[in-house]
Protein backbone atom coordinates (compact mmCIF):
# COMPACT_ATOMS: atom_id res chain seq x y z
CA UNK A 1 0.00 0.00 0.00
CA UNK A 2 2.96 2.53 0.40
CA UNK A 3 4.43 2.10 -2.91
CA UNK A 4 1.02 3.40 -4.16
CA UNK A 5 1.10 6.80 -1.91
CA UNK A 6 4.30 7.10 -3.15
CA UNK A 7 4.27 6.05 -7.50
CA UNK A 8 0.36 7.20 -7.59
CA UNK A 9 0.99 3.14 -9.75
CA UNK A 10 -1.24 0.64 -8.97
CA UNK A 11 0.28 -2.54 -10.64
CA UNK A 12 -1.72 -5.55 -12.17
CA UNK A 13 -2.49 -8.91 -9.26
CA UNK A 14 -3.33 -6.80 -6.47
CA UNK A 15 -6.87 -7.01 -5.08
CA UNK A 16 -9.66 -6.02 -6.77
CA UNK A 17 -8.37 -3.81 -9.81
CA UNK A 18 -6.39 -3.69 -12.36
CA UNK A 19 -3.20 -1.33 -13.74
CA UNK A 20 -4.43 2.58 -12.82
CA UNK A 21 -2.51 6.23 -12.35
CA UNK A 22 -4.10 7.51 -8.50
CA UNK A 23 -3.86 11.22 -8.88
CA UNK A 24 -3.68 13.80 -6.21
CA UNK A 25 -5.80 16.48 -6.64
CA UNK A 26 -3.22 18.82 -7.30
CA UNK A 27 -1.21 17.07 -10.08
CA UNK A 28 -4.28 16.04 -12.02
CA UNK A 29 -4.86 19.88 -12.13
CA UNK A 30 -1.68 20.34 -13.35
CA UNK A 31 -1.72 17.43 -16.14
CA UNK A 32 -5.28 18.92 -17.20
CA UNK A 33 -3.79 22.46 -17.47
CA UNK A 34 -0.24 21.19 -19.67
CA UNK A 35 -2.64 19.67 -21.90
CA UNK A 36 -3.99 23.10 -22.37
CA UNK A 37 -7.58 22.93 -20.81
CA UNK A 38 -8.04 26.17 -18.31
CA UNK A 39 -10.94 26.53 -15.91
CA UNK A 40 -9.75 23.49 -14.03
CA UNK A 41 -11.21 22.47 -10.94
CA UNK A 42 -11.03 19.25 -8.82
CA UNK A 43 -13.71 18.18 -6.77
CA UNK A 44 -13.87 14.43 -4.58
CA UNK A 45 -16.75 13.28 -5.39
CA UNK A 46 -17.57 11.48 -2.40
CA UNK A 47 -16.04 13.68 0.27
CA UNK A 48 -13.17 13.25 3.61
CA UNK A 49 -16.16 11.24 5.39
CA UNK A 50 -17.58 8.43 2.71
CA UNK A 51 -15.57 5.81 4.40
CA UNK A 52 -16.65 6.00 7.76
CA UNK A 53 -20.47 6.07 5.92
CA UNK A 54 -19.34 3.00 3.87
CA UNK A 55 -18.01 1.25 6.97
CA UNK A 56 -21.40 2.02 8.78
CA UNK A 57 -23.58 0.63 6.13
CA UNK A 58 -21.35 -2.66 5.84
CA UNK A 59 -21.74 -2.94 10.04
CA UNK A 60 -25.47 -2.10 10.11
CA UNK A 61 -26.26 -4.17 6.42
CA UNK A 62 -28.52 -1.48 5.99
CA UNK A 63 -28.24 1.87 3.47
CA UNK A 64 -27.64 4.99 5.41
CA UNK A 65 -29.13 7.33 2.77
CA UNK A 66 -31.18 10.04 4.16
CA UNK A 67 -29.98 9.19 8.38
CA UNK A 68 -28.73 11.90 10.01
CA UNK A 69 -24.76 9.83 9.53
CA UNK A 70 -25.67 10.74 5.88
CA UNK A 71 -26.54 14.01 6.50
CA UNK A 72 -23.51 14.70 8.53
CA UNK A 73 -21.06 13.12 5.35
CA UNK A 74 -22.85 15.22 3.04
CA UNK A 75 -22.27 18.49 5.13
CA UNK A 76 -18.97 17.39 5.75
CA UNK A 77 -17.97 17.21 1.58
CA UNK A 78 -19.91 20.44 1.68
CA UNK A 79 -17.44 21.90 3.89
CA UNK A 80 -14.43 20.42 2.57
CA UNK A 81 -15.34 21.70 -0.80
CA UNK A 82 -12.90 24.82 -0.43
CA UNK A 83 -10.47 23.84 0.52
CA UNK A 84 -8.15 22.07 -2.53
CA UNK A 85 -6.50 19.86 0.19
CA UNK A 86 -8.80 18.07 0.89
CA UNK A 87 -10.62 16.26 -2.28
CA UNK A 88 -7.50 13.59 -1.65
CA UNK A 89 -9.98 12.25 1.15
CA UNK A 90 -12.12 11.32 -1.41
CA UNK A 91 -11.84 7.81 -3.38
CA UNK A 92 -12.77 9.19 -6.85
CA UNK A 93 -11.96 13.31 -8.53
CA UNK A 94 -14.00 14.79 -10.76
CA UNK A 95 -11.81 18.10 -12.66
CA UNK A 96 -14.12 20.02 -14.97
CA UNK A 97 -12.00 22.61 -17.51
CA UNK A 98 -12.76 24.43 -20.82
CA UNK A 99 -11.18 23.65 -23.78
Amino acid sequence: MTDILATGRHEPGRKGFTTVYFHMAAELADELRAAGFGGVTVHGIEGPAWSLLKAAERHSGESLIGSPMFDAALAAARAAEPYPELPAASSYLLAPATA
